[in-house]
């Protein structure tokens, strides 16, 4: 008798109104968690370390609520009374406490976005059933009623507890489903010869696939660094530029892989698939020849030993200055290209002290230049692009990428027609400077990423018909000026950053 008067106390039809109120209460609270989700620009020390309490919280209503389902399956199958409800109530209670500290943790940190709102969404809805699971347990306790509504929630909560589950450990240890059978590469039988390829894009890039992208990739990366993209090497992470241009004692990639291999800063860690002697002699000669992006193999000055680590990577020969373009100097077609270098060496010596590993030869015998400011950024001034006016003709490749350079330096673009490479993203480069780029007509790529250009300027480069690649992601440019530039431009791959 008094057990039944407790019930009536704590969950009679008197008290269920309140446990309906403070259930929705709850439940909308966590739910404007999905609304209010961007990072906090400098989160208070007390948040960072409440957001690093949620990983003691998130195994125990995973296993509170594997022993409720036990206990569940036990007492149907005995045909005997539930005893559930506690470990239920503890599987709730942790589990709110691990979505508050989770989303404590995501705003205090930076994560990859789309694993890092499955794993929200995933682990807010398993709450929000988990409160309610709760709720019609303690009603069929009080009442005998609702029980075929509170095994269908506690199988819902179960499906969510499976998916929180998964995307939590992308975000920790990367996709799993990755190394599934039927999700492995088949090897690329089609690559082009050792000679035809670029260093960056066919030697470097899959050495960093391969053992770097797992934990410092677009779906993680540890440190706040990813290594996925140039530009993502350049700016680093918390310790400082993954990537310096010429510069190994400033690169960060550099000097972890030449840690022991007991060092518990070692990259890559100890359990995770090393880095071969040759793979580590190649990005080391890359580094330090500039960390040429658009170059190929067969162009590069490259060291015998080099050349014997390249070869046993890719099971093929160099052969040097093979597929190299003769006779195509836009300076004088008749002159001489090591005559050229010989009268610019000068001048390029000085640009080259002056900018420490950003100006390279393409090729011993080739008399075009390129140029990248992308170690410097900001450093790098409208004054400094002034410098490079000598050389403004035999320069093939320009990555301004980050530069504090504007319209102001059109001009001097303008005078640089060998250009087949120009990147320019994150400038203050406008629609005015566009008009300037039409007497480049050996431009093929052409990178405006984050820059404030529109439609009316982009419209400027429709004149360019050699163009090949242009990358607009996060411009002024709509959809619809896209299209219009396709229209005039069908040869153009025109990247938006859109599927």
């Amino acid at each position: 008798m008094k057990l039944e008067e407790s019930k009536r106390r704590y969950f009679g039809w008197k008290k269920m109104k309140q446990w309906i109120i403070g259930c929705t209460v709850l439940s909308v609270l966590l739910l404007l968690m999905l609304v209010f989700k961007g990072s906090w620009n400098e989160p208070a020390q007390i948040m960072i370390f409440a957001g690093l309490c949620h990983p003691l919280f998130l195994h125990l209503p995973i296993g509170m609520l594997v022993i409720v389902g036990v206990m569940e399956v036990i007492s149907h199958v005995k045909h005997k009374k539930s005893h559930a409800t506690m470990p239920l109530l503890l599987s709730t209670v942790t589990s709110v406490a691990a979505v508050v500290f989770g989303y404590i943790l995501m705003r205090s940190s930076d994560y990859p976005a789309d694993a890092i709102d499955s794993h929200l969404w995933s682990g807010v809805a398993f709450t929000v059933i988990l409160i309610w699971t709760l709720f019609f347990k303690m009603r069929f306790n009080a009442t005998g009623r609702g029980q075929k509504t509170y095994w269908f929630l506690l199988f819902i909560s179960t499906c969510l507890m499976f998916a929180a589950g998964h995307y939590g450990g992308v975000i920790t240890h990367g996709d799993p489903l990755d190394e599934a059978p039927w999700n492995q590469k088949e090897d690329v039988v089609d690559q082009p010869s050792m000679d035809d390829r670029f260093v960056y894009e066919h030697v470097i890039v899959p050495i960093l696939e391969q053992k770097c992208y797992k934990c410092h990739g677009p779906k993680k990366k540890k440190g706040h660094l990813r290594l996925d993209t140039y530009e993502a090497m350049l700016e680093g992470g918390d310790e400082g530029p993954s990537l310096v241009p010429g510069d190994k004692s400033k690169s960060m990639m550099v000097e972890l892989i030449h840690l022991p291999e007991d060092d518990e800063y070692r990259m890559p860690p100890e359990g995770k698939p090393q880095l071969t002697a040759e793979e580590t002699r190649v990005i080391d000669w890359w580094v330090e020849s500039g960390a040429p992006r658009e170059t190929k193999l067969a162009t590069l000055d490259i060291p015998v030993e080099v050349q014997s680590a390249l070869e046993v990577i890719a099971g093929q020969s160099i052969e040097p200055d093979a597929g190299q373009d003769k006779g195509e100097s836009v300076v004088d077609a008749a002159a001489d290209g090591l005559e050229i270098k010989k009268t610019h060496a000068a001048i390029v010596k000085k640009l080259q002290t002056q900018y420490p590993g950003s100006l390279t030869w393409v090729s011993q015998s080739d008399s075009e230049l390129a140029f990248t400011s992308a170690g410097m950024r900001s450093a790098f001034k409208d004054s400094d692009l002034t410098n490079l006016k000598p050389i403004a003709a035999l320069l093939r490749q320009l990555d301004l990428t980050g530069a504090d350079v504007s319209d102001v330096s059109a001009p001097i673009l303008a005078s640089m027609t060998a250009l087949q490479t120009l990147r320019l993203p994150e400038t203050k480069m406008t629609d005015q400077a566009i008009s300037s780029f039409a007497g480049l007509t050996r431009l093929e790529s052409l990178n405006l990423y984050g820059t404030a250009i529109t439609d009316q300027g982009v419209q400027e480069l429709a004149s360019l018909s050699q163009l090949k690649k242009l990358y607009l992601w996060q411009t002024k440019v709509s959809p619809d000026g896209v299209k219009a530039l396709q229209a005039k431009l069908p040869h153009c791959e025109i990247n938006t950053g859109t599927p």
